[in-house]
């Protein structure tokens, strides 16, 4: 099992946690970071761009393409948009995409202890892949008193 740490964009961190977006896809010009590295079982962090954690979720079932022509995209868009949940202009954005990696997403939640993170500064990936170490590291919300 991978720990992964996902950067989403408010919108779509909002549409996981209400259960309307259920796959997260990644689509792509050039090969993904993740590419082939997701699997099953995985544990995925799930950070809101220029935020914290928000939360944690498995992998259920991954698929992922390489040599996609523009038919394809449309194919995917029409097979699984639904669950993507991405409006219009996240397809256009993409249209030339090579690559696609799709991740259903199961066992939402909000996470009790989150990585210790050391990402490197300056870094504009939206995907990483966590050292086993990071599993290990984990920080812990601080109690209340009651």
């Amino acid at each position: 099992m991978r720990d992964h740490l996902a950067i989403l964009h408010r919108r779509y961190l909002d549409l996981i946690l209400t259960g309307r977006k259920t796959v997260e896809s990644r689509l792509s010009v050039v090969r993904p970071r993740m590419f082939g590295l997701v699997r099953p079982g995985d544990r995925i962090w799930l950070k809101q761009a220029g935020g914290p954690i928000r939360a944690v979720a498995t992998a259920l079932h991954v698929e992922q393409w390489s040599g996609l022509a523009p038919a394809d995209l449309q194919a995917l868009r029409r097979a699984h948009g639904r669950s993507i949940a991405a409006p219009p202009d996240y397809w256009k954005r993409h249209a030339h995409a090579r690559y696609a990696v799709l991740i259903w997403l199961h066992d939402v939640r909000t996470p009790l202890h989150t990585p210790a993170i050391n990402r490197p500064r300056g870094s504009r990936h939206a995907w990483h892949i966590l050292a086993p170490s990071a599993r290990a590291a984990t920080r812990t919300p601080p109690q209340t008193a009651p």
